[in-house]
């Protein structure tokens, strides 16, 4: 059982309570008793005068009850308690929803994902709902998705919502999850107010360790008029509780791929691009061998295909080289053999390839003889005489054709590496030309 107040601050009108006991101290004036002859017939009884104190002590009691239950109605009290409900019917509520999109509902260990299971779970949650209940629905990620807001009252579209959820991927932020509901129920006007988080149970997403997402969830808490009561809702063993198929309680192993960090981004033909990992292994009590595959447009080349041994707990940098022979932007993928977790077995990079980087170097000081020009040898050193497929492609610019106008002209062209000596890069913001004078 609990009890609150919508509005405390409205009890300071308690202290009117006070305003007629006040007039009717003041009303009994003292007047001079004037003795004449037929005032002992209009004299009371005792037994009237009694009954004539009782009336005004009630009629006084009453004016200090009805200026009492004024001020109390206004703070707006609200008692929720299971008796109440069983007398009575129930207020409508406001409910916040939270779904789990990290990629672990994704598990496969058994032919219902923790994501189907929490599917399954609201399904059977909004047939319980009643007529006036609100449902607002969001999906925990790295960033808090809305799949329905403002609330509605129409079970399915919240149905129609849940067939049209995306897979899991990525991480969730359960902190801030929750604290968007909060700021959510803030804007209802039911007194019944809830946030449910459905999860699989995993450590990874409420960031136990940042007190400071905690106590930001605890101020609006407070804030609220209302307190909102918050749920969590291990799917799992929801699941178990109602005789669905899960995976039994041994060990969840996963191997997991890191975002691959490539030497460089842009490149060109024939030159060497490496491609670093890391794979993790979580989940077990041996040690485990898996083969990392490489991957280049959907193309499996199974000569850089390698072994690692991971320990429990532990991890293991892979690194790959290629060289591409074709210009054009190209997927590459860290790959391992699929588990009971696909979605974190792969990592994909997008390596753009041209036919040379452009590099544009301004000349500060042209000279009629090229070889004096301060430009001659940086422009030798990106590109030797006799190549014909260089690397690099350096453009000459006087300083005086440095202009606006040649700027604008060069806005729609690809971005140049900036070289030494007085060089910039194409592109439609350029920082300010640097020049060496020789």
């Amino acid at each position: 059982m609990s009890f609150e107040l919508l509005n405390p601050w409205m009890l300071a009108g308690l202290a009117g309570v006070a305003l007629p006991l006040i007039a009717h101290l003041l009303s009994k004036k003292k007047y001079d008793i004037v003795s004449w002859g037929a005032m002992q017939f209009l004299k009371l009884g005792q037994e009237t005068r009694r009954r004539v104190w009782l009336e005004d002590l009630w009629l006084l009691l009453l004016r200090m009850a009805l200026v009492a239950w004024l001020a109390i109605a206004l703070a707006r009290p609200w008692i929720s308690a299971k008796w109440l409900g069983d007398i009575g019917p129930q207020p409508n509520r406001d409910v916040v929803i939270i779904l789990d999109g990290s990629y672990s509902t994704a598990w496969e260990a058994t032919s219902v994902t923790p994501q189907e299971l929490s599917v399954r779970w609201l399904d059977k949650f909004l047939s319980q709902l009643r007529p006036g209940d609100t449902v607002t629905l969001l999906e925990a990620r790295e960033q808090v998705r809305t799949l329905i807001d403002p609330p509605t009252r129409d079970v399915n579209r919240v149905r129609d919502a849940l067939k049209q959820l995306s897979p899991p991927t990525g991480t969730a932020n359960f902190p801030e999850a929750l604290a968007h509901a909060v700021k959510l129920l803030s804007r209802t006007n039911h007194l019944r107010r809830e946030v449910i988080l459905l999860t699989d149970g995993q450590a990874q997403g409420w960031f136990s360790e940042d007190s400071n997402l905690w106590l930001r969830l605890d101020d609006l808490k407070k804030q609220s008029s209302v307190t909102p009561h918050l749920w969590v809702v291990d799917v799992l063993a929801a699941g178990a509780s109602d005789d669905q198929e899960l995976p039994p309680s041994a060990e969840r192993l996963n191997f997991h791929v890191e975002r691959l960090q490539p030497s460089r981004e842009l490149s060109v033909p024939g030159f060497p691009v490496r491609v670093q990992s890391r794979v993790r292994f979580s989940g077990g009590s041996t040690s485990v061998t898996r083969q990392v595959h490489f991957e280049v447009d959907g193309q499996r080349l199974a000569e850089r295909t390698v072994s690692v041994t991971l320990a429990p707990g532990g991890e293991a940098n892979v690194e790959f080289e290629h060289r591409f022979e074709s210009t054009g932007s190209h997927l590459v993928r860290v790959a391992l053999d699929a588990d009971d977790l696909p979605t974190d077995n792969t990592s994909e990079a997008v390596i753009v390839v041209t036919e040379a980087l452009p590099v544009l170097l301004v000349d500060g000081d042209p000279r009629p003889d090229p070889v004096q020009s301060e430009t001659f040898f940086v422009r030798a050193a990106l590109s030797a005489s006799g190549n014909d497929t260089p690397w690099v492609k350096p453009t000459v610019v006087k300083w005086s054709e440095w202009t606006p106008q040649f700027q604008a002209k060069r806005a729609g062209e690809a971005p140049a590496e900036p070289a030494a000596g007085g060089a910039a890069g194409l592109g439609g913001s350029l920082a300010p030309p640097m020049i060496r004078h020789a």
